[in-house]
Order: C-alpha cells, then sequence, then structure tokens
C-alpha cells in the first residue's frame, strides 16, 4: 500500500500499477497478472487496503475467500455487494368504528 492507494506489486517488487480508489482497484484486478493478485490476496493486502477504505463488510468478504481458481470474480463481486436494507413491515388494520387503515 501507498499512501491512500493501493500498489500492485509482483512478488518480485515489480510495480505493476497504482489504484487511488475501489473503482481503480476493481478496475486494475481485471488487469493484473494473476500472480500479483493470488500474491497480494494470499498476504491479506486487497482486505486490508479495503477496510482502510472505509468498507470493512467488504474486506471481511474478501478474507473469506479461499479458491484461486476463480479469485478476480470473487473479489469483484465481494466489492460490488451492498448492504440489503430491511424494513419491517408494519401490520395494516381498518378501524371498527371508522374504517379507516391504522398503522400498527
Amino acid at each position: 500500500m501507498a499512501k491512500n492507494g493501493f500498489s500492485f506489486n509482483m512478488p518480485d517488487g515489480t510495480n505493476f500499477g497504482y489504484a487511488k480508489n475501489l473503482n481503480e482497484f476493481k478496475k486494475m484486478l481485471k488487469v493484473a497478472p494473476r500472480t500479483c493478485v493470488e500474491f497480494h490476496h494470499k498476504k491479506g493486502d486487497f482486505a486490508n487496503w479495503v477496510k482502510y477504505m472505509g468498507h470493512s463488510d467488504k474486506a471481511r468478504k474478501i478474507k473469506t475467500i479461499k479458491s484461486t481458481s476463480n479469485l478476480v470474480t470473487s473479489i469483484d463481486k465481494a466489492l460490488s455487494a451492498t448492504k440489503k436494507k430491511t424494513v419491517k413491515s408494519r401490520k395494516v388494520r381498518k378501524s371498527r368504528a371508522t374504517g379507516k387503515k391504522k398503522k400498527k
């Protein structure tokens, strides 16, 4: 990692690219060599950087990825996932006196 961005480095230290935000990160994942992606994932670099960028939920998902066969696709899905908002349903019933609906 460099400053606030993420440096995609090969295992030998050669720099492949740099991402300043999640969108750039996702683009770099798709073009980075497999060895580079596996190298950073095994060290936990991706999850750590995503958490640092303020996305703890996405970082947790990335940490749980074990298979390297579809690593880029799995990481991309984790980054694209959004928290599902739960909406409490309200029961509606009619008032006996007025016949109008009341929220409960």
